[in-house]
């Protein structure tokens, strides 16, 4: 019974693996047209080569690409990321975005300047169905 627990209520664990990949605006936590309009306008990729590229979108269209290397902080149950950016760079990348780990997921949360926690999760970018 415990393991079964345990199971459903433990935080994923992850490896650096688990963190390269597609991350969009995460919509689940705040619905409505200001969630909607950041996951149409910012995504941002993570690749095994230890860079990182910011896309400033307008839904499908990339109008600007920010880049820069990645680096993980491996003390810690789960590797924390530290972002490098080349310069210059934007207000949503968070040099050390917050992780959080639920059991079967995870996200990030940046800290921008000028809109406060900006949440990002791993995930393929699709157009906004109305």
């Amino acid at each position: 019974m415990s393991f079964v627990v345990q199971f459903f209520t433990d935080k994923k664990v992850l490896t650096v693996d688990d963190i390269y990949g597609s991350y969009v605006i995460k919509r689940d936590f705040f619905k409505g047209r200001q969630t909607n309009w950041q996951y149409s306008h910012y995504r941002l990729e993570l690749t095994k080569q230890n860079r990182f590229k910011f896309y400033v979108t307008d839904n499908s269209v990339i109008i600007k690409t920010y880049t820069g290397s990645i680096s993980f902080i491996g003390n810690y149950l789960s590797p924390r990321i530290v972002f490098h950016p080349d310069t210059p760079s934007h207000h949503i990348i968070d040099l050390e975005p917050t992780l959080y780990r639920a059991p079967f997921s995870f996200y990030y949360v940046f800290n921008s300047s000028k809109f406060g926690n900006v949440f990002f999760t791993k995930g393929t970018w699709k157009p906004i169905e109305e």
